[in-house]
């Protein structure tokens, strides 16, 4: 088995050593450079994260790159939290995502990226070990020459979590991060079967867990995953299946778990999977450093980097020697050198590092190399045909305006200036008919169409129509003639068509539509019918500016004109309908320009403006719908529309070539770093082959491709979030979380998608939620999105991106933030600011309360001191004054008038001095104490004159408390109406009837007497008064009489008022 093996890669071997250099053209370097943000043009190393970020350690900092711009991450003396020196020369990510670099001046470091912060480990200055002169003296290049003895040039980690790291001169150390022990392994003399070496190269843990170590002068070592025993693989010169050197340079596994050896001196070596399991005094090492063709091609190269790709294949860099490629697959062998003539070749051939990122792309590092290496495939997805063609013996002119591929490998495209030329693609020839009596009327041309017959009729700029046969290489002209309206409309001919049952159709700008009958296309008598535009005939075309004609899968005719609209022709009626835009309408036509028209295969008709983009016209409904750059269709000019077997549309644009897949509406935009001739096309140039195959011609030739033969960048990009910024200051850590201050409202996210291939051509759609209504769709020049003075609250940051390609990533990323309201909003100081005013309001009412308590106390002590003190004394005067009045009745008469004078004042000081009492008693304050003080008052008067007397609606009112004044004015007011009524009107029924609607009192006195004479309800005192006390507490009074009675009603709001329920404060 390990003799087949060997034999079968010993043929391999051959064979690719054989192919060497036959498709280098198929590859090309683009670079990275400093003027770029690079931070130094020497890359020791390079990762990926699981995140997606490229990074590279440089002699001057570490980089991170976003395939846009570049972080660079540089020690601070002042910040014990930053990188510790400059100098990387190894980097490696561990299984929780924490970043290590190992520099040159020895020091390990771990990244957290979730914070920013980078964690110091100064191992190696601590460590001891003795040198091995072998080792020690050995001259080493330049690249190697700044290391010293406590630089880190390795790191690796085991299925344990354990870290592994190699020196330059202090041998391996194994770091435990959970506790920080370390374990050192190095050269010891008395220890010969131990590990024996201080100068590590290379670390690589394979998939088994086993620990593969390269050393300069010690050989290979493996520690066993299962049994942690050593193993060393060194050079025999006696032995030709040995290891070709001691010197370990480089270490790669490939996909069936060989394993792949660089050295300095030795060539390349490969130790199979299955000699890994056997002693290594026997195992078979297999030596790439001769061949037939040129021998010992890898024993004086240094080999400093060893890569495997996804496709298999090996890549190696050397110190001097360029980028060497082996693909087993194709049996071919690449040697990638500088060519200082060539700006796409290697930056220089001192290559350091190889890596290939997720979505295929190889990065090469170079000692001084002007920046980073990408080495791209040259895969253009459409071929190009231009005046260097053939060695310049392509087209005669570039800007082609018509194309036509008929069934004999033929293509012919009319141009603008160097008239019809002829692609034989058999013969691998061109061929050019331009302007002559007997050919082409005007090299200028516009539009070609196959009428099957051996015939192209040809439109051209100036020249009319041309009829020119193919086998003969003659033209016959129509052209318009003055006064003749059977010749061509116009003598410029847009576009051609022959519909299924043989009339041709030719579209000219200025001179409408015309028709050649099948008739007399069969008899040779070529005479046009027109159809223009009259302002008159609403049925006529809108437009003699014809750009277009399409006829659709019924026979019905669509034409487009240059500012006419969409026209649809019944040829049965010779009706038009058109379609226009209508402004405000949005599903109306885009544009009134249209370019080309469509028919898919469900019956869609697709419309291409110019000015307007793509529209969709629904032919049932009779509505458009459009789309254009907000639906990622990133042109508002569509030249032509061609649909392949896939349901997929394809178009010409000013802005380059897009796919539309219909059903899902997603667009695919491809650009000139796939082959485009330009991202301008032309107008009316596209056609399609009977073999599906398509072609499109613009200002620099023209492409043609299979649809099925494009394949896209499948990859899915990760989006990730480069960069934040709060007022143009960049935060340090990752988070998917933050929650800034109400005064930090200014911030902004840069974002990337995270796929190298094309990264200029990745488009990106953001969206805050909680702020932005939709989301905004924005390509890679525009990937910044800023936000300002937003409200404190909470939203989420989203966005997605895609690849070169149109492939999206819809999961994206996504940020949260948190906005603190200032102090004075949140929460907390909004229950302290109500609970503090609630105390206060407490107070301040219950203050109030207890002065108007106070005086409630002091009115209830006047009402009783007046009552009992100046109330009595004055009944006493009067009962005394009474009985003195009796007891002198014999006396003179005068006498006795003062003395029932001094008694009826009295009495009447006591009626008053009562009301008095009952006014400011707080104990009588409500509105029916008022109603029962006015009954009291007058009910004996009206029990003797005969009146009755009733109320109504009193319940309403018993929770209604008055103020003094408003009861005082209220109680006089009605007093004097009852006391009116009970001497003058006669009457003999009184009713008082209260209401209450919302804040409107209604209190109303009615009687049944005599009336008031109308002079004295406007003139009288006594009525003057009642509407002045009315008005001084804010109400009204209307007064009505007549022979019937009287009708004295007051409204009036209670604004000072307050309905009883209960008293809040005891």
């Amino acid at each position: 088995m390990k003799q087949k093996l060997i034999i079968y890669i010993l043929l391999i071997a051959g064979l690719c050593f054989a192919g060497k250099n036959l498709a280098q053209e198929d590859y090309r370097f683009s670079h990275v450079r400093i003027e770029e943000g690079l931070s130094q043009s020497s890359i020791h190393c390079i990762l990926q994260d699981k995140i997606g970020f490229l990074w590279f350690g440089t002699a001057n900092g570490l980089n991170r790159y976003d395939g846009y711009s570049f972080r660079i991450f540089s020690n601070d003396p002042s910040d014990s939290t930053t990188i510790s020196d400059n100098g990387i020369l190894s980097i490696y990510e561990d299984s929780k995502g924490y970043i290590w670099i190992g520099t040159v001046e020895g020091n390990l470091n771990r990244y957290d990226r979730r914070s920013g912060v980078f964690k110091r480990y100064n191992i190696t200055a601590s460590l001891t070990a003795n040198g091995d002169a072998e080792e020690n003296f050995f001259d080493f290049p330049l690249p190697l020459s700044r290391n010293n003895d406590r630089s880190i040039t390795s790191i690796a980690e085991d299925k344990n979590g354990n870290i592994w790291f190699g020196t330059w001169g202090k041998g391996l150390v194994k770091l435990n991060p959970a506790n920080d022990k370390v374990e050192h392994f190095h050269y010891q003399k008395e220890k010969p079967n131990s590990f024996h070496s201080n100068r590590i190269k290379t670390i690589l843990v394979d998939a088994k867990g086993n620990i593969w170590v390269g050393t300069l002068g010690s050989g290979l070592f493996r520690f066993n995953a299962d049994n942690g025993g050593l193993t060393n693989y060194f050079f025999d010169e006696n032995n030709i299946s040995s290891i070709g050197s001691n010197n370990v340079t480089a270490l790669a596994n490939d996909s069936f778990g060989n394993l792949w050896i660089g050295t300095f001196g030795g060539g390349i070596n490969m130790l199979s999977v299955q000699e890994q399991s056997i002693n290594s005094t026997k195992a078979k090492f297999f030596r790439y450093n001769t061949n037939p063709q040129q021998s010992n091609l890898f024993t004086k190269e240094i080999i400093t980097a060893l890569f495997q790709d996804t496709n298999g294949r090996l890549w190696i860099g050397s110190l001097g020697g360029g980028l060497y490629q082996l693909d087993f697959r194709t049996n071919r062998f690449l040697n990638f050198k500088n060519d200082p003539d060539d700006e796409s070749s290697l930056s220089k051939n001192e290559v350091i590092s190889i890596f290939q990122d997720r979505s295929g792309n190889l990065w090469v590092g170079t000692h001084l190399g002007r920046g980073l290496n990408k080495l791209e495939h040259r895969t253009e997805k459409f071929e190009h045909v231009s005046k260097n063609t053939f060695r310049k013996a392509g087209l005669n002119d570039e800007v082609v305006w018509s194309l036509s591929a008929d069934n004999e490998e033929r293509v012919w495209i009319g141009t603008f200036k160097g008239g019809l030329n002829l692609w034989d693609r058999r013969k691998k020839k061109f061929s050019y008919f331009k302007a002559q009596p007997g050919s082409l009327s005007d090299n200028h041309i516009r539009s070609i169409k196959d009428d099957g017959k051996g015939n192209l009729l040809i439109g051209t700029y100036s020249g009319g129509l041309n009829v020119f046969n193919k086998q003969a290489k003659t033209a016959r002209t129509y052209k318009n003639i003055a006064g003749d309206q059977t010749s061509l409309g116009a003598n410029q001919v847009q576009s051609i068509l022959i519909d299924r049952d043989g009339n041709y159709w030719i579209g000219t700008f200025g001179g409408g539509l015309n028709k050649v009958g099948k008739e007399n296309v069969v008899k040779g008598d070529i005479k046009f019918e027109r159809y223009t535009f009259n302002s008159n005939d609403p049925f006529s075309i809108s437009d003699n500016r014809v750009y277009t004609i399409y006829e659709d899968s019924d026979g019905v005719l669509w034409i487009g004109t240059f500012g006419g609209g969409l026209n649809k022709f019944d040829k049965t009626t010779g009706h038009f309908i058109s379609y226009k835009n209508l402004p405000g309408d949005r599903s109306s036509l885009s544009d009134n320009r249209v370019m080309a028209i469509h028919e898919d295969g469900s019956k869609n008709l697709w419309i291409g403006t110019y000015g307007g983009g793509l529209n969709l016209f629904d032919k049932k409904k009779e509505t458009f719908q459009r789309f254009n750059d907000k639906t990622r269709l990133k042109s508002s000019v569509v030249y032509g529309i061609l649909e392949d077997n896939f349901k997929q549309l394809w178009m010409s644009t000013d802005n380059g070539l897009f796919k539309l897949d219909i059903p899902t509406k997603q667009f695919t935009q491809y650009d000139q770093n796939d082959g485009l001739q330009n991202l301008e096309f032309s107008g009316g140039a596209y056609c399609k082959s009977e073999k599906g195959e398509m072609f499109f011609g613009g200002i620099a030739g023209f492409n043609y491709f299979f649809p099925d033969s494009v394949i896209d960048n499948s990859y899915v990009p990760p989006v990730a979030i480069s960069s934040i910024r709060i007022f143009d200051e960049p935060m340090r850590e990752d988070r998917d979380t933050i929650t800034l201050s109400y005064e930090q409202n200014f911030f902004s996210f840069e974002f990337a998608a995270l796929d190298y291939t094309n990264s200029s051509d990745n488009q990106y759609a953001f969206m805050l939620e909680g702020f932005d209504k939709q989301w905004r769709f924005v390509d890679s020049r525009r990937r910044i999105a800023n936000y300002t003075n937003l409200s404190p609250g909470e939203y989420v940051f989203s966005v997605i991106g895609s690849n070169n390609d149109g492939v999206w990533n819809y999961e994206g990323k996504n940020v949260y933030i948190i906005i603190l309201p200032p102090f004075w909003k949140r929460w907390w100081f909004i229950l302290l600011t109500i609970s503090l005013a609630v105390v206060i309001i407490y107070y301040i009412v219950a203050a109030r309360y207890r002065s108007l308590l106070a005086i409630e106390k002091l009115k209830s002590k006047l009402s009783a001191d007046l009552h009992d003190n100046v109330g009595s004394g004055l009944t006493e005067i009067s009962i005394l004054s009474e009985l003195t009045a009796h007891d002198v009745q014999n006396l003179t008469g005068s006498v006795s008038h003062n003395l029932s004078a001094i008694s009826e004042k009295a009495r009447q000081l006591i009626d008053s001095m009562s009301d008095i009492v009952w006014m400011v008693n707080p104990q009588r304050d409500s509105f029916y104490d008022l109603i029962v003080r006015l009954k009291d008052t007058y009910s004996d008067l009206m029990m003797a004159a005969g009146i009755s007397y009733k109320t109504a609606n009193l319940e309403k009112l018993s929770s209604v408390k008055l103020p003094m004044e408003y009861k005082q004015n209220l109680f006089l007011i009605f007093k004097e109406a009852l006391n009116n009524a009970i001497k003058h009107s006669k009457c003999k029924k009184i009713s008082l009837e209260a209401d209450i609607t919302k804040d409107i009192l209604t209190l109303a006195l009615i009687d049944d007497g005599n009336g008031i004479e109308n002079s004295r309800i406007d003139s009288g005192n006594g009525i003057r008064n009642m509407k002045a006390r009315a008005k001084t507490i804010g109400g009204k009074l209307e007064i009505a009489s007549s022979s019937e009675g009287t009708s004295l009603k007051f409204n009036g709001k209670l604004n000072s008022t307050i309905k009883l329920s209960f008293l809040p404060f005891k």
